[in-house]
């Protein structure tokens, strides 16, 4: 319910409610359609992605989450093996204001995936933390020879260089924590735990100003030709032109062990600066494994100066290099306290990989430790590196251009470069390192399950005689080792990432900290749910797991609650006790107390004139005139007495700007409670050019004139520069100076928006907010939102003689070319709770009202037509629409086949390629509303044929792109959806081939091509695809479209002396009909659904000479449907009728096959009328007998293709760029719904009920209403015996049901089976055998029955559903 403050444009804009917030899932808790609080979580990861904004939190509970389709994947069906990641993060954080993704304190949520990868950054979306969370690829479902298999594959692809043949099997190379290949910078990863992944753990490819820390990697890269690692920084850039030579790169404090590769090294594309010189580098003649790397940097941007630190890692059993910083010519490292133990893994493979593998290729280079390699500087200090014998490498030191070095390390075993000075002297060799527990590494614990179990197990911390303990350099160490311990501990730092602690020197107890709030109040009978503590020591690290919780929280009674936290660490320090305080209350007697509500309804307001003192009028009405609908029918919500009318009392016009009055509110101080006033306004729409105002605010006594308002409080819009500022209006503020601009809306928002202010006596502030009180999410600059009183003069000048505090509510508004839409004001005091339900709550039920007759009788085998109910609110007004009722489904999908309709629509290329587009919604949207699916270019010439045959006359299956045709159909068949081809021969969108050389050929060649392609095309595709364009576009206005490839059939005869359109066109079915005797075959065209127009004329005596004089098999005509909505009258619906009319007189089949309704600039055209032009559409169409499907052509607004035809027009399709639904899906839902079946049999007799329910937005749900519904037969009775002994199998079928009568065939007289329309398919009077055979096989699929009526006039029907 709204009112439109509107003055020349309409223009509907949905807005945000930006409440600044956290948000939190379950997947075992949640739904989303819950608010997203931690009481009430969202079920989805994606759910919150979409709902959250820079500086606000995540917090994802325990679960497991999943990508779409996990679990399909399979290495034997290659259109299995792409499937979408888990979880995208599409949104980016601010400097300051992070978007962090985390696990709820004390949770462990895990992220599974079998496809593209875990977690994606998306885009260049940056500034975003990720943290908590457990993530886990497919890598222990894979085999050797499944993944040597895809390598083979990915071979044979790239040798093929077909552009339409692409690999994409992520399946063997799916990443844990990745970035895409845009530009990241301010990227934070830490605590998490990365597993069993098939490509890389963690990579950033083209980013900046990553932090990669305190991770666990392991078992990742296993199955990928792609040479991945660990955790990767590849091609690094300079973001933002920020190009200094200040650390930026971060891998800190990670354990990464057991990351290595088994199958050989390929690339379908080699990078610029790979930096390799051998030929066969990354061919399929490369006979090494490649990376597996433990930390991974290369091909930084050449002129990129930043430096990498690696620092407190622990590097374990990796198949190259613990750390290999490579090829990053002008960039410098840093490598501290690492510890890096036996690597190399690459080396010894073929030892246990030979037999089971029967590869002998695994042997790569002997290196273990660290590389540096084509760079700048190189630091190394203060490591620990074990390689496993002499013969590997322990440090390489490569091409470094700047400065190396090498001081204050270990080494043991491995080689290290000789010439650099003093390397000896300055550092350990070969030193035993004295590890606590380092294990020795058996081959028999090189597999994914035993390597949890032996890193579990091992202890890389320092023996109390280790020579490494107070060994370090100080100038390089980190402030904390790789535990978070604080360095150092003893007299000096210690070497590699463990810092030594023995107990006798721990004497610092850990350090609790609570979360949430302290202390907390939860009122009475609720649930308390602690929100935890985290500890932590400066030897143990995080001993959150270990805090002991004890609480005597009673919320059945009032009263003051403890809950303690204790802890100590294992050197037995206890942590001080923390200690939180539960307060258990009665409902607050500060509750919101709402005074006044206003909701709206959009109507048209004219102006009415008044001077300035508002003391003559110059126009209709009076003072106090309640005619004009604005505020009218509300009443007393407190119930005490005051007279707080909800009358509209002056709106005042000219000048550029109008001014509305309600009065009076005459509220006193003891109106109040707790002292606070509260006013809000919530809008569903702000457009505004520059220069236009919207001001409301509450007036004080005294404000007789607009030039003396006393204002006490208010809100100001002003639209500058392009962008919507809102300005602060306090008391004592003139006119129009003095508004204090407290921030931006910016341009546009997506969802409402509420805005308010709070007076508050007590604390003497005037405080403006945004969503709800101190919430200032979406401002630029929210720094100034609240304003103390400067004494207690503002507030006396607030109060009159009669001691009222308010007495007006003043809307002023200077508006041209722009409109406000509000739906909501409210006037409340207290605590505001922004809700209408708190306080003066909506209690109220809506109520139902049935339209017809009840009880109702229909006519046994007739169709039940649902006469449907009204539903009003005293708050939400008429929400008819909302009502449930129990017959109906309430998708459009499923109320579609409740008809045996179809309701289609399109798969755009982005969606085609990627299902994870847009988050998922595409997929979603398609798979959910919608029964059948046509492509948009990818079944079109150019894609299927994009190559030249080599014999263009006689085309082969093998020469068709048929991967498309396959994805196609196995989304449409896992989704159970009718199949559209869309289109056989059109003369636009031709392989660039085709059109080079056709003009060259013979009326033979092209009859030869086409049908050769056509027969080829629609025998792969038979019982694939349920209907085909096979001719597009072939007619203009009243004549043939010349111009085309195919001209020459026109003016050359064939070799058969065949000449001309019609003759060529009636070949193209007759071939199609050649390929697949089933399928429906379609003439597809636009601008010919008007009956009467030269080009429908034209049109309808083309398809009907085909069929007649040329014996075409066409079934039917396609209506592409492509409209604007002003010109969607009712008279053209009736044409649109008339021609489908005419054509099934002829006996064709009509859908609607690309439908869009779009609005253009200046036709003052609104969504709502848009609505009920789809509606007229659809239910025209569906009422008739040769219409069984409807195509929309648009998912939503986000992909239609109407701007960029038509730059003037848009928001064509049921779906806005949100994927939210419009009035246009609403309109489309009621025409299907006007026509569905209900639960009520119409084939039985008996009694039935159809049950209708609604809530309003308070949730209140109305009193159930029931519906008695009567089958009545007229004509027979109903032989309920006979009727018990028939049998009808398969029913379900696809076409073919046998009837067991089960009785002697001599006693039926007629078996008759006819549709929901009464359309009559088969009628039998001579029944002779006991098991009769009803084939269905060639009608559309669909609801029908089967009428028996034995000699002795009895009657038995049946309903039959074709599938």
């Amino acid at each position: 319910m709204k009112v439109s403050f509107n003055f020349i444009l309409i223009f509907f804009l949905v807005f945000k409610i930006t409440n600044a917030q956290d948000i939190y899932v379950s997947d075992t808790l949640g739904s989303n359609n819950y608010d997203g609080t931690e009481s009430a979580p969202f079920k989805t990861i994606a759910k919150g992605i979409q709902e959250v904004d820079p500086g606000e939190t995540i917090f994802v509970m325990n679960g497991t989450y999943t990508n779409s389709n996990y679990g399909t994947a399979d290495p034997a069906n290659i259109n299995t093996l792409n499937n979408p990641n888990a979880v995208t993060i599409n949104k980016s954080g601010q400097p300051g204001n992070y978007i962090t993704l985390t696990n709820y304190p004390g949770h462990s949520p895990k992220i599974k995936f079998d496809g593209q990868g875990g977690i994606k950054i998306s885009g260049s979306q940056s500034f975003i933390i990720i943290s908590g969370f457990e993530v886990e690829g497919p890598s222990s479902q894979i085999t050797y020879a499944q993944a040597e298999a895809d390598r083979q594959y990915k071979i044979t692809v790239t040798n093929d260089n077909n552009p339409n043949t692409n690999y994409n099997n992520s399946y063997f190379s799916g990443k844990g924590i990745w970035g895409g290949f845009q530009a990241h910078s301010n990227i934070i990863v830490k605590n998490n735990i990365v597993h069993d992944i098939p490509g890389s753990g963690i990579r950033f490819n083209d980013s900046d100003h990553i932090t990669i820390e305190n991770n666990t990697v392991y078992n990742t890269t296993w199955w990928s030709s792609s040479a991945e690692s660990a955790i990767v920084f590849a091609e690094t850039i300079a973001v933002d032109s920020d190009n200094g030579t200040d650390i930026k790169m971060i891998m800190r404090g990670n354990k990464v062990f057991n990351n290595w590769n088994r199958i050989l090294f390929f690339k379908t594309s080699q990078p610029e600066n790979s930096g390799n010189n051998n030929a066969d580098y990354g061919t399929e003649n490369f006979t090494q494994i490649w990376d597996g790397q433990g930390l991974y940097v290369t091909r930084s941007d050449d002129n990129y100066n930043g430096v990498f630190l690696f620092e407190n890692n622990l590097c374990v059993n990796n198949g190259k290099n613990g750390i290999n910083f490579d090829h990053s010519l002008a960039a410098s490292a840093i490598m501290q306290n690492n510890t890096i133990f036996f690597n190399g893994v690459h080396e010894i493979i073929q030892d246990i990989s030979e037999n089971d593998e029967g590869n002998t290729a695994h042997r790569g280079q002997k290196v273990g430790g660290i590389k540096s390699n084509k760079v700048k500087n190189t630091t190394v200090v203060n490591n620990i590196i074990v390689t496993r014998d002499n013969l590997f490498s322990a440090l390489q030191l490569n091409d470094n251009t700047g400065t190396r070095i090498v001081t204050d390390n270990i080494f043991l075993n491995g080689s290290i470069p000789t010439d650099i000075n003093n390397i000896e002297s300055q550092n350990m060799i070969q030193i035993n390192p004295l590890f606590v527990n380092p294990t020795t590494i058996d081959n028999d614990v090189l597999t994914m399950s035993g390597w949890a179990n032996y890193m579990n197990q091992t202890d890389f911390s320092l023996k109390s005689d280790s020579p490494a303990i107070n060994s370090g350099n100080p100038s390089y160490s980190p402030e904390k080792d790789i535990l978070g311990v604080s360095r150092p501990v003893g007299s000096g730092v210690d070497i590699g990432a463990y810092e030594y602690v023995s107990v006798s020197n721990d004497n610092s107890p850990p350090t609790i900290t609570i979360l949430g709030d302290n202390p907390i109040s939860v009122f009475q009978g609720s649930t308390y749910t602690d929100q935890g503590a985290t500890a932590t020591d400066n030897v143990d690290g995080d001993i959150t797991a270990n805090i002991t919780v004890t609480s005597n929280v009673d919320t059945s009674t009032v009263g003051t609650y403890t809950v303690t936290y204790n802890v100590s660490d294992a050197a037995g320090n206890a942590a001080t006790e923390v200690v939180r305080t539960v307060n258990v209350v009665q409902a607050s007697s500060n509750d919101e107390t709402v005074i006044a509500v206003w909701h709206f309804t959009k109507n048209s307001v004219g102006i009415t004139q008044f001077n300035s003192d508002f003391s003559t009028l110059n126009g209709s009405g009076a003072v106090g005139d309640t005619t004009l609908g604005f505020f009218n029918g509300a009443t007393d919500q407190e119930g005490d007495g005051h007279d707080n009318a909800r009358t509209l009392t002056h709106k005042v016009g000219g000048n550029g700007y109008t001014v509305t009055y309600m009065k009076p509110l005459a509220l006193t101080s003891s109106d109040l409670v707790d002292n606070k006033l509260h006013m809000s306004i919530s809008f569903n729409s702000i457009t505004m050019n520059a220069g236009k105002q919207f001001k409301m605010f509450l007036k004080g006594p005294n404000s007789s004139k607009v030039d003396q308002v006393q204002r006490a409080i208010g809100i100001y819009l002003d639209q500058a520069n392009g962008v919507i500022q809102i300005k602060k209006v306090g008391p004592n503020d003139s006119q129009y100076g003095a508004a204090q601009i407290v921030g931006d809306l910016g341009v546009r928002y997506d969802q409402s928006i509420t805005l308010g202010v709070t007076l508050d006596w007590n604390a003497k502030t005037t405080d403006f907010w945004i969503g709800q009180p101190g919430g200032s999410e979406g401002l630029q600059n929210a720094a100034n939102l609240a304003s103390a009183w400067t004494d207690n003069t503002e507030a006396a000048n607030a109060i009159d003689a009669a001691g009222y505090i308010l007495d007006q509510l003043q809307f002023q508004v200077s508006l041209v070319d722009s409109s406000v839409e509000v739906d909501e004001i409210k006037i409340s005091t207290g605590e505001y709770q922004n809700t209408v339900a708190a306080g003066n709550a909506d209690t109220q039920k809506p109520v139902i009202t049935l339209l017809g007759d009840n009880p109702m009788s229909v006519a046994f085998g007739s169709d039940y037509l649902e006469p449907g109910a009204t539903a009003s609110d005293n708050i939400d007004g008429d929400i008819s629409q909302n009502i449930v009722i129990s017959s109906y489904g309430q998708t459009l999908r499923s109320l579609a086949q409740q008809q045996g309709k179809f309701i289609g629509n399109l798969m755009r290329n982005p969606l085609f390629l990627d299902f994870d587009v847009n988050d998922g919604k595409s997929d979603s949207l398609l798979s959910t509303e919608y029964n059948a699916i046509v492509l948009g270019n990818k079944m079109k010439l150019s894609n299927l044929l994009p190559q030249r045959p080599s014999d263009p006359f006689n085309i082969q299956i093998s020469d068709i792109n048929t991967f498309n045709i396959d994805k196609f159909v196995e989304y449409a068949d896992a989704n159970n959806m009718r199949k559209r081809g869309h289109v056989m021969v059109w003369y636009n969108q031709i392989p660039n081939w085709l059109g080079e050389e056709v003009t060259t050929w013979t009326a033979q060649q092209v009859y030869d091509f086409t049908r050769t392609y056509i027969i080829a095309l629609s025998s792969y595709c038979a019982n694939k695809i349920d209907e085909w364009d096979v001719l597009n576009e072939a007619v203009i206005d009243n004549g043939y479209r010349t111009g085309t490839w195919y001209d020459i059939v026109n003016s050359q005869a064939n070799g058969q002396g065949k000449i001309g359109y019609l003759e060529f066109f009636s070949h193209l079915f007759k071939w199609a009909r050649q390929g697949d005797p089933n399928v429906d075959l379609f003439y597809n065209d636009f601008n010919i659904e008007a009956f009467g127009t030269s080009k429908n004329n034209f049109m309808r005596n083309m398809v009907k000479e085909l069929k007649t004089n040329y014996d075409t098999p066409i079934d039917g005509v396609g209506l592409q449907s492509h409209f604007v909505l002003n010109n969607v009258s009712t008279e053209f619906v009736n044409n649109i009728a008339q021609t489908m009319d005419d054509l099934d007189d002829s006996g064709f089949k009509v859908n609607i096959t690309e439908l869009d309704i779009r609005m253009c600039d200046g036709d003052n055209s609104t969504l709502e009328q848009q609505g009920e032009a789809y509606e007229k559409i659809v239910s025209m169409a569906f009422a008739k007998n040769n219409c069984n499907t409807v195509m929309m052509w648009g998912l939503s607004d986000n992909d239609s293709w109407i701007p960029g035809k038509f730059p003037n027009c848009g928001t064509a399709t049921p779906h806005d760029e949100n994927f939210q639904k419009k009035p246009a899906y609403t309109g489309i839902l009621n025409a299907l719904k006007s026509s569905s079946p209900s639960n009520v049999d119409t084939s039985t007799v008996g009694t039935y009920t159809v049950t209708y329910n609604v809530s309003d937005a308070a949730g209140n749900a109305a009193t159930e209403v029931v519906r008695t519904v009567n089958v009545v037969d007229t004509e027979l009775s109903l032989n309920n015996t006979i009727n018990s002994t028939i049998s009808i199998y398969p029913n379900p079928s696809k076409g073919m049901f046998t009837i067991d009568f089960s009785v002697n065939p001599e006693d039926i007289e007629s078996v008759k089976v006819f549709s929901l329309s009464g359309a009559i398919y088969l009628e039998d009077r001579n029944v002779v055998n006991k098991e009769y055979n009803v084939d269905l096989s060639n009608q559309s699929k669909g609801i029908y029955f089967v009428s028996i009526i034995t000699k002795d006039k009895q009657r038995i029907v049946r309903k039959l559903l074709r599938y």
